[in-house]
C-alpha cells in the first residue's frame, strides 16, 4: 500500500469551502496546499445563511466553535418569519430580506426583483454585468409602488447600492469526480440564493469527502475509488438542493396581492426542511460500509 505521504492534497480556491476542507486536512496531518488567486481576503456579497445542517457540518469540521466565538449574539437573532401579510404591514410583491451585521450597528438590506427578458438560460451576461452599480433613485423606483415599510427601509439605504445577477448552474453536473480530481461546494452545484442553503451543502461536502480522505485506509492507490463513493452520495442531494432552491425563488415570485398567506406555509416547509433535517452522518457512514464491502477500504490496515 502506498504510504501516507504520497497523499498529497491540492485545494484550488480559498472560499468558505475550501479553507474548511483545509483546516480540516491539516489538523489530521495530511500534506495540503491551498491556492486561492485573490490578493486578500474579504467581505463579499450579502452574507451568508447557515442551516442546521451547515452547523451540523461545520461541527463534525472541528471549526464550528471557532466560528461561534467569532460569530455575532446569534441566540438573538430570532427565527425567521414573513411579515408582508402580519396587521400592519403592507403586502411586497418582490421580495426583501433583512438581517443585522456587527452586533446590530449594521442592517444588510436585499431586494429581489425578477426581471428574465433578458438572458434568461443564457450564458452570456458579461462578466462586467455581474455585480453593478446603480443609483439609488433606481431602487426607488423600482419598489415605489410599496407601502410605507419598504419606503422607510429604501430611504436608509446608502447612496451607491449594488445589482447582482442571480446565477445557478444549469444544468447539473452529472459527475462531481473526474480520476483524483473532486468538486466541492459552488464549483459542483452553484445554486441561487432562495433557499439560503449553497453554503450549507458546500460545507456537507467538505465534511462527508474529508472523512474519506483522513482515513488511514485512503491512499493514492484507492482514492479514484474514494472519490467515486463521494460523488454517488453527495451528488444526487446537492443537486436536488440546487434545484430545490429554483423552485423556492419561483414560489417567492408566485405571490400576488390576492394570495393568502397560509397556502404558501406548508409548500415552503417541505422545501426547507427535508434540507435542514438530513443525516449527513448516516450517509458518511453508509459510504464507509461501501468502501469496506467493496474491498476499497482493507479492513485492519
Amino acid at each position: 500500500m502506498s504510504s501516507r505521504k504520497d497523499l498529497r492534497i491540492a485545494i484550488v480556491g480559498g472560499g468558505m469551502v475550501g479553507v474548511a476542507c483545509a483546516v480540516r486536512l491539516m489538523k489530521a496531518g495530511l500534506d495540503v496546499n491551498l491556492f486561492e488567486a485573490a490578493s486578500k481576503f474579504g467581505e463579499l456579497g450579502a452574507g451568508v445563511a447557515i442551516g442546521p445542517n451547515g452547523l451540523r457540518a461545520l461541527e463534525g469540521l472541528g471549526i464550528s466553535k471557532t466560528l461561534h466565538s467569532e460569530a455575532e449574539d446569534y441566540h438573538d437573532m430570532g427565527t425567521f418569519q414573513f411579515i408582508s401579510d402580519l396587521p400592519g404591514h403592507e403586502f411586497i410583491f418582490d421580495h426583501m430580506i433583512i438581517f443585522p451585521l456587527k452586533n446590530g450597528q449594521m442592517v444588510n438590506v436585499v431586494l429581489f426583483c425578477s426581471d428574465r427578458s433578458e438572458h434568461a438560460d443564457s450564458k452570456e451576461l458579461p462578466l462586467e454585468k455581474w455585480v453593478t452599480a446603480v443609483d439609488k433613485q433606481e431602487v426607488v423606483e423600482r419598489f415605489e409602488d410599496c407601502g410605507p415599510d419598504t419606503q422607510a427601509i429604501i430611504s436608509l439605504l446608502d447612496d451607491n447600492p449594488k445589482k447582482w445577477a442571480i446565477h445557478e448552474l444549469r444544468p447539473t453536473l452529472t459527475h462531481y469526480t473526474r480520476e483524483n480530481v473532486a468538486l466541492v461546494g459552488d464549483a459542483a452545484h452553484a445554486s441561487s440564493p432562495h433557499l439560503g442553503a449553497g453554503v450549507g451543502q458546500g460545507f456537507e461536502d467538505a465534511h462527508f469527502i474529508c472523512e474519506l480522505l483522513v482515513d488511514l485506509r485512503t491512499n493514492t492507490q484507492n482514492l479514484q475509488d474514494v472519490f467515486e463513493v463521494y460523488d454517488r452520495y453527495r451528488r444526487p442531494r446537492a443537486n436536488d438542493v440546487l434545484k430545490s432552491s429554483a423552485a423556492t425563488g419561483e414560489l417567492y415570485d408566485s405571490w400576488r396581492e390576492d394570495s393568502v398567506a397560509e397556502k404558501f406555509h406548508s409548500p415552503l416547509g417541505k422545501l426547507f426542511g427535508w434540507v435542514f433535517d438530513h443525516d449527513l452522518r448516516a450517509d458518511i457512514n453508509a459510504a464507509r460500509r461501501d468502501l469496506e464491502n467493496n474491498g476499497i477500504w482493507q479492513s485492519g490496515t
